[in-house]
């Protein structure tokens, strides 16, 4: 059974959810800072004789899977991905069973999970030029993430730079050459547990320098003061080892999908 949650099923969803608090760092977050009363925000719980065997929620235009235990229904869970719904993402084993009952088995991506439980060190200092943003830099910041055509729709709302880096929602970590920004790298949702990393990105120029994983570190060490373990989604390729090198572990797999164009 599916049934739309409320404050009352807060303690049960988090019990199931801590289970696996890395895999499901965006739906705890959510959760506690949105709550169960926003019009834009709906959790749903798997429910089987008063347990709970999975959770899924709807947060504007994205659907977010949990793992799931137990057998999974896409024919069910497919009644809620409704029309304005433009993005599907969660444990890569629910997702592919939805995007294999849909027919968008092409459109999925899928990408490890990583997490640096503890902090590995691997420069004797700082780069020249390395340093967290203020709000001064929100212009130069979101300007240099439009450089890049994967990021254009994941901060397409320069308020939402603003937003972290006022509110201290979190940082940003900026990377400079000749008074050009040439590394980017941002912390993310998080959790009192754990913090994705997010907009990691060199210019195609200056990439192979080690600035990529200078900025890594430095927000590494940051997250890793807060007393959360960073973490990140990224592709098995060998642009990606970076963070194998830095002690970052494998601890899962997750999967999106697209709902736009054919995808409909």
């Amino acid at each position: 059974m599916i049934r739309i949650c409320n404050d009352k099923d807060e303690e049960i969803l988090l019990r199931f959810l801590k289970r696996d608090s890395m895999l499901h760092t965006y739906i705890i977050a959510d959760m506690e800072r949105y709550r169960f009363d926003k019009p834009y925000q709906t959790i749903y719980m798997m429910e089987n004789e008063n347990f709970c065997e999975g959770v899924f929620l709807e947060y504007y235009n994205n659907l977010i899977f949990s793992r799931v235990r137990g057998s999974i229904e896409p024919e069910e869970i497919s009644k809620y991905i409704l029309p304005e719904i433009t993005n599907i993402m969660g444990e890569l084993e629910v997702v592919k069973k939805v995007a294999n009952y849909l027919g968008l088995s092409d459109s999925m991506k899928a990408n490890n999970l990583y997490a640096q439980k503890k902090f590995v060190k691997h420069f004797s200092g700082n780069l020249p030029g390395i340093r967290i943003a203020g709000m001064r830099d929100v212009d130069v910041i979101y300007d240099f993430l439009m450089s890049f055509p994967e990021f254009r729709e994941i901060y397409a709302k320069k308020e939402m730079i603003e937003n972290r880096i006022e509110k201290g929602e979190g940082i940003h970590v900026l990377l400079e050459k000749d008074g050009k920004l040439v590394a980017h790298g941002n912390s993310a949702v998080s959790t009192d547990e754990t913090c994705f990393l997010g907009g990691i990105c060199v210019v195609p120029g200056e990439r192979g320098k080690g600035y990529a994983m200078a900025v890594v570190q430095m927000l590494c060490n940051e997250i890793h003061k807060q007393n959360r373990i960073p973490c990140v989604f990224a592709p098995e390729e060998q642009e990606y080892t970076i963070f194998r090198r830095m002690g970052f572990e494998k601890y899962g797999k997750w999967g999106t999908i697209q709902m736009k164009g054919d995808n409909r």
